[in-house]
């Protein structure tokens, strides 16, 4: 995991709801990208979140050295096979906003 936020970082958060009966499931899977991102060299941060009240809802707040690392982690096999492994879980497609540092 890189330890260096600069001006070139971005924070990324993804949105994943879980259908109905499926959650525990959902988490299952994307805890199992914790691990490999947070070894990526770029990464800096990579946390796994469920809303407070809903447990469908998950978020993944995470923080890249810069877009370089983040568009090299969207082509790793793990991300890469996601999609596949969640399509019939999730309620709706992820939702994903990148985000820079203003000061």
């Amino acid at each position: 995991m890189a330890e260096v936020y600069n001006p070139e970082s971005l924070r990324v958060v993804a949105f994943f709801r879980a259908k109905r009966g499926h959650a525990s499931e959902l988490q299952e899977i994307l805890l199992s990208l914790v691990e490999p991102t947070q070894s990526e060299p770029g990464s800096i941060s990579y946390i796994l979140h469920v809303h407070e009240s809903d447990p469908h809802y998950f978020m993944f707040d995470e923080i890249w050295l810069n877009r370089k690392a983040f568009e090299e982690h969207l082509q790793k096999p793990y991300i890469q096979s996601l999609s596949k492994k969640i399509e019939r879980i999730i309620e709706e497609p992820p939702r994903i906003e990148v985000y820079r540092k203003v000061c």
